[in-house]
């Protein structure tokens, strides 16, 4: 809890589209969700941080799904983060989806 982890680092060429986001407990350590958890998703490249989403986890509606997708360029890398109301040293299980697409060179004039 509350300790920042890289998902994915994009890599060169690619962009990567999330999709869909999912947070579980692990089945044998069920963890309930307090009113104030809080998640938020951070696209880090090099020093520079953005906050993709910031909300607490009760506003949210599970799985999240993103019509459109949430879309990482090269080298960019996602980071989460899960601060839980009660500390704990339990580990929480995020499941997510998307898709690579290729970058395409710019056309030479």
């Amino acid at each position: 809890d509350d300790t920042p982890r890289m998902l994915l680092r994009v890599p060169e060429g690619s962009r990567f589209v999330l999709t869909d986001m999912w947070f579980l407990s692990r089945e044998e350590q069920f963890l309930p969700v307090k009113a104030n958890d809080r998640v938020w998703l951070e696209c880090q490249h090099g020093s520079n941080r953005l906050v993709v989403f910031d909300s607490p986890i009760t506003e949210l509606r599970l799985p999240l799904q993103w019509q459109t997708g949430v879309s990482f360029s090269e080298g960019q890398e996602m980071w989460i983060n899960y601060r839980s109301a009660e500390k704990t040293d339990l580990l929480r299980r995020i499941h997510f989806t998307g898709y690579f697409v290729p970058m395409l060179e710019a056309p030479k004039r």
